[in-house]
């Protein structure tokens, strides 16, 4: 079985269709499909169940591809790993982040980091409010700085460690008619239209940032644009065609001239976590986790 085969049925899984995942692949669409159906064969089960309409995941498929994911991104880290050794670096750690990861904390936790294993390389990736979970999991980062709260299955396999909390803001237009409030209740901004996240965002954590648990059942006025990441929501709301809410720290990081941050006096404070995959024990990323929370605990 071939790396290239497992990343040729990744991307269809990811797509749902021969077309776009071949033009993704770079490949003619009779050479995928003859891909799938020799990687069927290999393995004696139908991964995909396909009509004249469309392409679905099998149960073994789907199961599948969990596996094929996580073989996949051993090898390009078993890959970057020699590399890296070849090249007389030092072994390398992962570090997802959303918006600007632990705030004024982060370049501390770093320097802390960096003095207790100096030999260790950090590459910081930032991530997306779609992927930000899934990444930790698949392998694609080693541990990354996360906003809880998630479903339970969400968070299946993966460790997670509390850092701190924040309150929680509005993100308003320069124009609003309460952006020049020092704060605001929520009841004040629960019947405006709020920036949509894409659907593919974890449901409990999308209902979080609309403030969901306050509205009395009444669904959230969402607009058509889409934002999947801070930069993406800041331009929808500086568009003054929706607002949003984030974290307090945000608007330290993110200052601009036709956005306001005003802080909502009765939401729930919202809470910076560390994740990391449950099988991966390395001393690497333990030495990351105590140095993030020494840090964020002084």
């Amino acid at each position: 079985m071939e790396l290239k085969t497992l990343r040729s049925f990744i991307v269809l899984a990811e797509e749902l269709h021969f077309r776009r995942a071949a033009e993704r692949l770079h490949i003619a669409q009779p050479a995928l499909s003859q891909q799938i159906k020799q990687l069927e064969r290999q393995l004696g089960i139908e991964l995909f169940s396909r009509s004249s309409r469309s392409v679905a995941l099998t149960p073994a498929g789907a199961a599948f591809l969990t596996e094929a994911l996580r073989t996949v991104t051993a090898a390009d880290r078993a890959v970057e790993t020699a590399q890296s050794i070849a090249l007389g670096d030092g072994p390398r750690l992962a570090v997802g982040f959303l918006a600007q990861a632990a705030a004024e904390h982060t370049s501390t936790i770093l320097a802390d980091f960096k003095l207790r294993r100096p030999e260790a390389v950090v590459q910081l990736r930032a991530l997306t409010f779609v992927d930000h979970v899934s990444q930790v999991r698949t392998g694609g980062v080693d541990v990354a700085f996360i906003r809880p709260p998630y479903a339970p299955e969400e968070l299946a396999g993966l460790t997670t460690v509390p850092l701190g909390t924040e309150p929680r803001v509005a993100i308003l237009p320069a124009g609003h008619a309460l952006a020049g409030r020092r704060s605001i209740a929520f009841a004040e901004i629960a019947d405006e239209k709020f920036v949509r996240a894409p659907d593919e965002v974890s449901p409990v954590w999308r209902a979080y940032w609309r403030g969901d648990d306050r509205r009395g059942g009444r669904p959230a006025v969402l607009s058509d644009e889409t934002a999947a990441s801070v930069e993406e929501m800041l331009t929808v709301v500086a568009a003054e065609l929706a607002i949003s809410i984030t974290h307090a720290s945000v608007g330290r990081f993110y200052a601009r001239p036709n956005v306001r941050f005003v802080p909502i006096t009765d939401l729930s404070f919202s809470t910076l976590a560390l994740a990391w995959r449950a099988d991966d024990p390395s001393a690497l990323v333990q030495d990351f986790i105590e140095a993030a929370r020494k840090v964020m605990s002084a």
